[in-house]
């Protein structure tokens, strides 16, 4: 609300004298102040005046401009926020809540609350008025259930619901039961064993060890096994990571233009870290640890471990294939590699690769 009777002082400028002289006042000079009543002054004005805070009442300045658009004059955040709402008292707390005319239609029971905690502590309250006192028919303890689950709610808790349903709800008493477990013979032992009707098209065997004997004995011989195996496992050493000293013995193959394939698979059982094109050379290249270097491990030195000796047998039978079929095996240590690759490359591989061009550089 504008403060009735208001006075302001203006100056004269030329683009406001015509509109005065309108108003009957009297030029005199620009730049001179003369007195004005809030009720003549132009509607874009931005003349500070005296406005009532709809609110608290209180006088405070706004432009003229703005306090004639406005619907409502405010003059702070905090009576915005009270303006057009109804003091009340929280039905839970006792403090003082505000809430506008929305808000009061809105309250079902005519409470109202400060907060969401009081809204809860309150339902809670009207809930439990409509509860009923059960006794649990595990631990006899009384509880309280609601209307609505009166009449299948028998148990106190999740713990007491547990062993009740583990003591009445089980075979043909079970939700869930589906008709039992299905009889089945073994293709092994031929025992009678029973399996959950969900499994029993896949179950063949009643236990694991008949499983690894019908394996050994059915599968695992077959060719089509082997080949599968074998292509399964060549697909992954080839997508592998190599290990370091095998990067540098391909680096150095390249780099003096020597022909070569890396994982190359044999017999449909073994594979060469690195076959030389058009010759029956192939390259080993092994690990200290992993492969048990014999210069580190064992002969008075570090005890090798189980999986370093399963580790060595399993190189042998590698290396005596190859060599049945005429192969010339060739292993390259790591410590050998990180020592002086150029040397160990001159005495081992090109000594016996069938070329005249190779360039000792040492």
């Amino acid at each position: 609300m504008i403060k009735e009777n208001q006075y302001v002082k203006i100056k004269w400028m030329g683009n406001n004298r015509k509109y005065y002289e309108n108003c009957n006042y009297i030029f005199t000079r620009f730049g001179d102040e003369f007195t004005v009543s809030v009720s003549d002054l132009p509607k874009h004005s931005r003349v500070k005046i005296k406005v009532i805070c709809d609110n608290c009442l209180n006088p405070y300045d706004l432009s003229y401009a703005q306090s004639v658009r406005a619907e409502n004059h405010i003059c702070s955040k905090d009576c915005k926020y009270l303006f057009g709402k109804e003091k009340f008292d929280c039905y839970i707390c006792g403090t003082e809540t505000f809430k506008n005319n929305t808000q009061i239609k809105k309250s079902t029971f005519g409470h109202h609350f400060c907060s969401i905690e009081c809204v809860g502590k309150f339902n809670s309250m009207r809930y439990d008025e409509t509860k009923i006192t059960k006794l649990c028919l595990i631990c006899d303890k009384e509880f309280r259930s609601k209307l609505s689950t009166i009449e299948t709610q028998i148990t106190c808790s999740r713990k007491c619901q547990g062993i009740w349903q583990s003591t009445f709800r089980i075979g043909e008493n079970s939700s869930n039961y589906r008709g039992g477990k299905i009889e089945k013979c073994c293709q092994v032992c031929r025992d009678i064993y029973y399996v959950t009707r969900h499994s029993s098209l896949l179950s063949k065997f009643c236990s694991q060890k008949c499983k690894q004997i019908h394996w050994s004995e059915n599968v695992i011989t077959k060719e089509s096994f082997k080949v599968a195996k074998y292509q399964g496992n060549l697909k992954v050493r080839q997508t592998s990571r190599e290990t370091l000293p095998e990067k540098l013995v391909r680096e150095w193959l390249s780099e003096n233009n020597i022909s070569f394939k890396q994982e190359c698979g044999f017999f449909r059982k073994y594979y060469a870290d690195f076959y030389l094109h058009n010759t029956n050379i192939v390259i080993e290249v092994f690990g200290d640890y992993w492969h048990c270097n014999p210069k580190v491990y064992g002969n008075g030195l570090l005890p090798p471990s189980n999986s370093q000796l399963e580790q060595t047998e399993r190189d042998r039978l590698r290396i005596e294939k190859f060599k049945k079929h005429n192969f010339n095996v060739i292993v390259l240590w790591e410590n050998e590699i990180y020592s002086n690759l150029e040397k160990l490359m001159q005495n081992r591989i090109m000594t016996i690769y069938p070329r005249n061009d190779y360039t000792q550089s040492i």
